[in-house]
């Protein structure tokens, strides 16, 4: 029997001389140690769009987006033992917001174009996603 479990996926941007900027995180080495957006679970009394909010408040502190944007594609995968869904937003912050907090779990985070973004992701998944969104943003 598998375990189903639901997490948010959201990446933090900004537009800053015309150009958005992606806040790029790496968190210690007992989770990824490559360069990716805020992830975490939901919680059973949360709906999505809160659940996206309170991991970006909990990472970096930042208190509510300008825009939520819910790119409505979902990312399925199965582990040996659980399956799990991530549900997938970008959150825009005022590119004057100063990063308060940083989690203690987070090792190093970096402000990264799209191109550079990307490209210092490793995981398919996460390359699929900021690549949908940034189509999104720049229609």
């Amino acid at each position: 029997m598998h375990a189903l479990n639901h997490r948010i996926k959201v990446f933090v941007f900004t537009e800053r001389g015309g150009e958005i900027q992606y806040l790029m995180l790496r968190h210690q080495p007992r989770f990824e140690t490559t360069w990716g957006p805020v992830v975490g679970p939901i919680l059973p009394s949360e709906n999505l769009e809160t659940a996206a909010c309170r991991r970006v408040r909990d990472e970096v502190g930042f208190e509510r987006p300008l825009n939520l944007v819910d790119l409505h594609t979902p990312e399925r995968w199965c582990l040996p033992d659980e399956q799990v869904i991530e549900w997938i937003y970008g959150y825009a912050v005022d590119p004057g917001v100063e990063i308060r907090k940083v989690a203690r779990d987070v090792s190093d985070l970096r402000w990264d174009d799209f191109d550079r973004a990307f490209r210092s992701m490793e995981l398919t998944g996460n390359r699929d996603a900021i690549l949908r969104l940034h189509l999104t943003l720049t229609k």
